[in-house]
Order: C-alpha cells, then structure tokens, then sequence
C-alpha cells in the first residue's frame, strides 16, 4: 500500500531474508519498482537472500539493464552466473557485458572458460 519510494525506505531497513520473502511474494514488476528505491547494495543482499529461484530471475528480469548491471556488480559471481542462465528475456549477454571485468572474469572461470 505504501510508494515505492517509502517501501523501499522499509526495505533499506530489513534484514535480507525478511525482506526477500516480502519481494518474492509480490508481482516482479511491483518489487522492481521497489528495490529501484533502494541502494545497490541492498537489492543484492536481497537477491542473495532469494537465491536461485524464479522469483529472483523475475526480479532481475523486471530491472533495467543499467540496474540490474549495478545490483548484480554487489551479488557472488557464482549467483550472478546462474542467474543469467535462467533468464529467458534474451538480456544475459547485455547484462554480462555491464559487469565489472572482475566480475566477468570469475564467471568465465566458474564457468571454465578461463
């Protein structure tokens, strides 16, 4: 019931596995609107706290590129790696390309490409 604005501002304050059962349980594109509210490093912790659900590929799915980009830079490159391979909105490769070098490199590795 509350803006997106002040929702996240409750969010910012919540523990990640609190607040990962909040945004699972709302329509992707509700949380989205949310966690855009919240700093980075927040929306990782609660992507984190998901797991590798379809929930959380939801959540990432209903970010922008540049967002999600931003969140995922805060997120363990093993998740980030899963992550993009259960998306089916044909944006991993763009999503992959936004990372951090570093990041870019340990999925590569993870994935024993390097």
């Amino acid at each position: 019931l509350l803006p997106p604005p002040r929702a996240a501002r409750v969010i910012d304050h919540m523990a990640p596995h609190r607040a990962a059962r909040l945004v699972g349980a709302m329509p992707p594109s509700r949380s989205a609107g949310i966690l855009a509210h919240t700093d980075d490093r927040v929306a990782a912790a609660v992507l984190g706290a998901l797991g590798i659900v379809p929930a959380a590929v939801r959540l990432v799915e209903a970010m922008t590129v540049r967002r999600a980009c931003r969140v995922l830079g805060y997120v363990p490159p093993a998740v980030v790696a899963e992550l993009l391979s259960a998306t089916s909105d044909g944006r991993a490769d763009r999503l992959l390309d936004g990372l951090s070098r570093a990041v870019r490199d340990e999925i590569a590795r993870l994935a024993g490409g390097a």
